[in-house]
């Protein structure tokens, strides 16, 4: 059977959290959550982390909000990742598999997903398969759901 977690759960939003990752939750990962605002400035420097396909893929955005978000989800990702296995976020190296899900070739059964929307970036690491996805929450958009999207099984 699969664990959904629904709820709240300890997130980490300060810098001082980040560089405290020693204990995994009791559900065995980890959730960061970063206000995109609060680096802008350090773009310079957190490019650095970014291999040259990455600093490509960034430069290919057309708007800076677009570019810096890259940027700064990338280099986060590969930060923690890096603290995760032990290495320099420069040395982490992110590949997609056949399903275009991004994965670390040299740690198979370290899972990890990535969603933002608006100012926001969440980033969950785990043990087991992982993923995780955030949404700007519009409130003057009115929408319907059609029934036809859902199907009355539930096996």
């Amino acid at each position: 059977m699969n664990n959904l977690l629904c709820g709240n759960i300890q997130i980490l939003k300060t810098k001082a959290e980040f560089q405290n990752l020693g204990n995994k939750s009791n559900f065995g990962i980890r959730i960061f959550k970063i206000f995109i605002p609060d680096y802008v400035h350090s773009i310079t420097s957190l490019i650095e982390n970014l291999d040259n396909e990455e600093r490509l893929r960034a430069g290919r955005y057309h708007f800076d909000a677009d570019r810096n978000r890259f940027i700064i989800s990338r280099s986060f990702l590969k930060i923690l990742l890096a603290k995760e296995i032990g290495l320099n976020a420069t040395e982490v190296k992110i590949e997609k598999n056949s399903f275009d899900k991004p994965y670390l070739p040299s740690h198979p059964s370290l899972y990890f997903n990535i969603s933002h929307s608006g100012d926001f970036i969440l980033i969950i690491i785990g043990d087991k398969k992982v993923g995780i996805d955030i949404e700007k929450i519009n409130h003057t958009r009115t929408f319907q759901i059609y029934s036809l999207l859902f199907s009355a099984n539930t096996k």
